[in-house]
């Protein structure tokens, strides 16, 4: 008799607290040089936000960490960064990764 198992994993707030060092530290670990990751990286940076409740905002907050919400790179940064876990399994490990949903 053989035994399965599965673990599941959801990523709360993954889009809100992927690793903004890590996301260039892949793209640079890819090969890919010159201005892009240089766009990239300005984009990543000094990005503030303010929170509105009825007519009165906050101040502003750095976002020190994740990716934008409803930037059109957003999705391929947060896949590039996601998929870096997959290459700490051991071969022995059999996974499947879905955008922040992970199988093991």
């Amino acid at each position: 008799m053989q035994n399965a198992t599965a673990i599941f994993f959801d990523l709360e707030k993954a889009y809100d607290t992927t690793w903004k060092h890590g996301i260039l530290k892949d793209l640079y670990d890819a090969g890919l040089r010159g201005k892009l990751p240089l766009f990239i990286a300005a984009s990543l940076h000094d990005r503030q936000f303010r929170i509105r409740v009825g007519g009165m905002y906050s101040k502003p907050y750095e976002q020190e960490t994740g990716v934008p919400q409803g930037s059109i790179l957003s999705v391929t940064l947060f896949c590039l960064k996601i998929n870096s876990i997959v290459k700490e399994l051991p071969a022995s490990v059999t996974c499947s990764l879905y955008v922040d949903d992970f199988l093991i």
